[in-house]
């Protein structure tokens, strides 16, 4: 019987390694798809505010009124719903409700997904 006990910690204490794992895998994934990665990936919603495609460059509003700067790379990922847009597209959205996931680098924040609402 102690056996069998000490082969479940084991195996628990393994199962606890590889979620852990797993884990730090995903991390090191999103910062290998971006090397320069200042800090972790986060998500904020708010309003489109600018959108200024030449310079690649959505800025949001946020419900307490700071305004957010976002570059928009070629892997950014913009949609409404299931349509599929282009940055060129946000210009006539202008005060629609967006949600937008990026990662904090020395060149600004870069826009991974921006999902529009509304």
């Amino acid at each position: 019987m102690p056996n069998r006990l000490v082969m479940l910690l084991t195996l628990a204490f393994a199962l606890t390694l590889g979620a852990v794992a797993s884990a730090s895998a995903q991390e090191a994934a999103e910062k290998a798809a971006v090397p320069e990665a200042l800090g972790p990936q986060d998500t904020i919603s708010g309003t489109i505010s600018l959108v200024v495609p030449d310079k690649k460059l959505l800025v949001v509003t946020t419900a307490k009124g700071a305004p957010l700067n976002f570059v928009v790379g070629p892997g950014t990922r913009i949609k409404a719903g299931e349509q599929r847009l282009k940055l060129t597209d946000l210009t006539g959205r202008l005060n629609q409700k967006v949600s937008v996931t990026f990662v904090p680098t020395r060149r600004g924040n870069l826009a991974r997904t921006v999902e529009v609402s509304g």
